[in-house]
């Protein structure tokens, strides 16, 4: 008899559901007391250092120590501490430990306890016959020493026994243990794979890196962009490495990525409906890797038309990167009836066999889930029956997209036996209901969280007791990311969604599809996301994500009370009334007992408190402005569509939203944010606060448009706005308030904006005096002194002016530090991060070292905001981020040829000036010049993209400008013709 740690006290699928005192399951707590035991009387020093471990003590293993040490490893790998918490005292922390080492670890603290042991995070996992057995097992692993890596890869798919090392992948495999070998050199590697929908991409990497590559890397972790921005994935890869040692050997694997080709140009989708350029994601590789230190990637392309060629990398990454394009083909008929054969089907013949691989197209994940559903069936007479009835009597056409597939898996299922007597259809359990279920989660969720739901809603065809790792598994696109972490494929998610959408719309309606048992699921998922919200007080990236789940939860329960006009929970009125004790009570109590509007509440209160009050600037500290305008749309657009009547709250979404584009560099959808504001009618009179919302709006319009160069269009925006913004400007008095009023306010934007538009246009001594009303204008208030954008313009236009004596640098730079000292009276601490106005100004600041000859002093000032973390790791605003390259740009090249002039220089200086040497064409700083103009063509900002060419200009002579502008596609304006 096999005795595993998993046999006491667990429930059907293997799980320990709670501790038992058994003899069985204290075979493992026997085995760790002797393994602690061990390690307390070895020399720590005397062992070989673990891979992915050094510098970690292991001297101490004392029970409380060994306790407080499980709680920091699973701290590093989860948000919350789950199995290990903090007791607080001495004895409690005491008694939690020795409960493990008397009857052994659950299934949550098993992995935990591993990692702390030095063995693999799966160790306990496997079947021991005694506590001798696993204390060998344990020695052999610490034996195994460098050759063993120590952690294990996050995120990857969980592979089955038969697939390790699978003879029909090995074409795939060689090419993949060529970029591993790349991999582990100084530079980083990368790998674009690269193949059809369902190809098996995900699972192909997964395969290998069980097989070998788990071998070659000390760290390796996925991460899925199907359901991020590239924000976030800049934070995923920023989180999953920084806390391995720049010695490691680290893979990344970015799966999910859906390619597009628009002409020459190559584009990636991403979440929201939303398209990103090709060069974004090499942008946040190189970030990371100045960061981080180098890793090798490999980049999971979904292109069922437009295929990668290697070239599209070498025109986005460092030229000393090793780089390696390859496509994952179909299997071949052959190769995939042994993909079956192996799979278990060995009781059909070979000729049926290659039948089923022909119609399913030789889709590995097609005919995985075949071979499941085959292997379940009693006798031959059935399998043959089954595959008579798939075929008929002629050969059907190939089934190779995954919307036919689950038509047709669905279709055989509907009406499937499964479990009871023969011939009885039992409504519980049925595949479809799982299906369904995974599809209306926002993300990855665990079996836990399935059961918690199914225990307190009541799913048709489902109870918790049939939610097993094992029924899960056993159905097609749905993957395990994690141990017992499972997430549905997205075409997959997006049919059953779909099949929701159209079941509750039909005159028949799905009597397992009823809106009262989806609005539960919903609330229940949003309840247990709202209960891990409600002890934050700030929102950390990790924080954003979940807070993102919470507010779809919210509005797709919503979304589900239905629109007639005799139900009561249908809010139509303006749900402006506070949320009261007795509404969180309700909420919490059990669904359906608030109305919509009231829900929209729910959700936004959390928004408001972590995201919109003005000193959460967890998105803006953190570079997350996409996700911040993702969950911001669907509370609009919910309100909006489901006529929850919040107008005043919706219009400053509405604004932030746009802001928040604006930020993210996606000028477009800032503007079709603010087409939105139309749709929202605000009532009562037109007094100051309805000025307030109207100059909002052309504020921000005015600064997209202004980033995009619609000159004209903004010209014809801001003339209705500036005959009253003048007669309002008049009325500042120096004895008024301190605080600048809304009018004053409202007529200071549109007076910048203008001012700004009139310095771009030619229009200097027009741009003058709209500075000079809006400087009047703020002296009477505090601060008394042009702040913000307007400030920064009016820099600008004295620097650009060419007359840079003495008087107009010193007129500049004192401006500038009264903006930074203001904004620095607003940190708390001198450690907290700069805010991006201040990067802005301190860009600005190191502008005017060098215009006025302190090209020294200007890199020491630009070094040290390099080192700052928001401008290390990206995460300023898209503007701000390109004006700082520019800068840096300039003060590079200034520093080059004042060494070049003094090179040059003979031994006796004469007042003679020499013209500065051209650069050639191929160094490094001009291709990063290029790169950032072509960044800047991309998102559309022609102003930066014009500055980023003329700096090229100046760069360059002759033939090599003529080049560069048959390369680049110029604005009007930019003049490549040596003058």
């Amino acid at each position: 008899m096999i005795i595993t740690g998993r046999i006491s006290g667990a429930d059907s699928g293997g799980n320990l559901t709670s501790r038992s005192s058994t003899n069985l399951a204290g075979i493992l707590g026997e085995a760790i007391v002797r393994m602690l035991a061990m390690l307390r009387e070895k020399d720590t020093a005397s062992r070989a250092p673990q891979r992915g471990q050094r510098g970690r003590k292991r001297s101490d293993y004392s029970e409380r120590n060994f306790y407080a040490y499980c709680g920091r490893l699973e701290a590093e790998r989860n948000e919350e501490r789950t199995a290990f918490p903090e007791k607080g005292t001495e004895e409690a922390e005491r008694n939690a430990i020795r409960a493990i080492l008397r009857v052994g670890p659950n299934a949550s603290e098993e992995p935990i306890i591993a990692i702390a042991l030095d063995l693999p995070e799966d160790f306990f996992r496997q079947s021991f016959t005694s506590s001798d057995n696993c204390v060998a097992a344990a020695q052999a692993y610490w034996n195994a020493g460098s050759t063993r890596p120590i952690r294990r890869p996050r995120k990857f798919l969980r592979i089955d026994g038969t697939d390790h090392n699978p003879p029909y992948r090995k074409d795939d495999f060689k090419v993949l243990a060529q970029f591993a070998q790349f991999g582990q050199y100084a530079d980083p590697a990368v790998l674009a794979l690269q193949g059809q929908t369902s190809i098996g991409k995900s699972y192909l990497v997964s395969q290998w890196l069980w097989s070998e590559g788990i071998g070659q890397f000390d760290v390796a972790v996925a991460v899925d962009c199907q359901n991020f921005s590239f924000d976030q994935v800049a934070d995923s890869i920023r989180s999953s490495f920084q806390h391995s040692l720049r010695g490691d050997r680290r893979l990344l694997f970015l799966d999910g990525l859906r390619l597009e080709r628009e002409g020459s140009a190559l584009l990636f989708r991403i979440p929201g409906g939303q398209r990103a350029a090709f060069a974004e994601l090499f942008e946040i590789l190189k970030t990371a890797w100045l960061e981080l230190g180098s890793f090798a990637v490999i980049v999971g392309v979904e292109n069922n038309a437009s295929p990668i060629v290697r070239q599209d990398l070498l025109n986005v990454l460092p030229l000393n990167a090793p780089v390696l394009v390859h496509r994952v083909e179909a299997l071949s008929p052959d190769d995939a009836a042994q993909f079956l054969y192996d799979r278990g089907v060995n009781r059909i013949s070979l000729g049926d066999r290659l039948r089923v691989a022909r119609h399913y197209g030789g889709l590995p994940t097609f005919l995985a889930a075949v071979a499941r559903e085959i292997n379940q069936m009693a006798s031959v007479a059935e399998r043959e029956a089954f595959v008579a009835q798939l075929f008929g009597e002629r050969m059907p056409s190939a089934v190779t997209k995954p919307l036919q597939f689950l038509d047709e898996w669905l279709q055989r299922h509907e009406e499937q036996c499964v479990g009871g007597m023969p011939g009885r259809v039992r409504r519980a359990a049925h595949p479809k209901a799982f299906l369904r279920l995974l599809a209306l989660m926002s993300g990855p969720i665990s079996i836990g969280e399935l059961r918690e739901i199914a225990r307190r809603v009541k799913i048709e065809r489902i109870s918790d007791h049939d939610i097993e790792s094992a029924q899960l598994r056993g159905l097609p696109f749905v993957n395990e990311v994690e141990n017992d972490v499972y997430i549905l494929h997205p075409a997959a998610k997006q049919y059953f969604r779909d099949d929701i959408a159209k079941a509750l719309e039909a005159q028949d309606p799905d009597p397992f599809c009823s809106r009262e048992e989806l609005e539960a699921i919903h609330w229940r998922a949003a309840h247990t996301r709202l209960r891990a919200l409600r002890n934050s007080i700030e929102a950390n990236p990790g924080r954003v994500r979940l807070i993102e789940a919470f507010v779809y939860h919210v509005c797709e329960q919503i979304a589900l009370i239905p629109n007639e006009a005799t139900n009561s929970r249908r809010s139509r009125t303006r749900a402006s009334q506070p949320l009261t004790p007795a509404n969180w009570t309700e909420f919490d109590h059990a669904p359906g007992l608030l109305t919509s509007g009231k829900l929209w509440q729910v959700a936004f209160h959390e928004v408001d408190r972590l995201l919109l009050e003005p000193k959460k600037t967890a998105t803006r500290v953190y570079g997350q402005f996409e996700a911040k305008a993702r969950i911001l749309k669907k509370l609009f657009d919910t309100a909006l569509g489901e006529g929850i009547s919040v107008a005043k709250v919706t219009v400053d979404i509405q604004a932030e939203m746009a802001i928040c584009w604006m930020h993210a560099g996606r000028l477009e959808l800032a503007l079709q944010a603010l087409k939105a504001y139309g749709t929202v009618r605000l009532k009562g009179k037109v007094d100051e606060t309805h000025w307030r919302y109207r100059t909002d709006r052309v504020n921000i319009e005015a600064t997209v448009r202004l980033r995009r160069g619609d000159l004209e269009t903004l010209k014809d925006l801001l003339a209705p706005f500036l005959e009253e913004a003048t007669s309002k400007a008049l009325l500042a008095k120096p004895d008024g308030p301190e605080i600048i009023p809304m009018d004053q306010r409202g007529a200071v934007k549109v007076l910048s904006r203008a001012a700004e538009l009139a310095v771009v246009s030619g229009q200097t001594a027009q741009g003058l005096l709209y500075f000079a009303q809006v400087a009047r204008t703020l002296a009477c208030y505090k601060p008394s002194f042009l702040n913000g954008l307007a400030a920064r313009a009016y820099v600008i236009m004295l620097v650009r002016q060419g007359k840079h004596t003495p008087a107009v640098i010193a007129e500049a730079s004192a401006l500038v530090q009264q903006n930074i000292e203001y904004l620095n009276r607003y940190r708390a601490d001198p450690d907290d991060p700069m805010s991006n106005e201040e990067i802005g100004f301190r860009v600005l600041e190191a502008a005017l070292d060098r215009i006025g000859g302190n090209v020294n002093i200007a890199g020491v000032r630009m070094g040290a905001l390099s080192r700052e973390r928001a401008v290390r790791r990206r995460e300023t605003n898209f503007p701000i981020q390109a004006e700082f390259d520019l800068e840096l740009a300039r003060i590079e090249i200034a520093i080059q040829r004042e060494a070049q002039r003094a090179d040059d220089e003979p031994p006796v200086k004469t007042p003679s000036r020499r013209r500065p040497k051209a650069l050639d064409v191929r160094s490094d700083l001009c291709n990063r010049i290029e790169r950032l103009a072509l960044r800047m063509e991309d998102h559309g900002h022609r102003l930066l993209q014009i500055d980023a060419l003329l700096l090229l200009c100046e760069l360059l002579e002759g033939e090599a400008r003529f080049d560069v502008a048959r390369r680049l596609r110029c604005p009007v304006g930019v003049n490549f013709d040596g003058r």
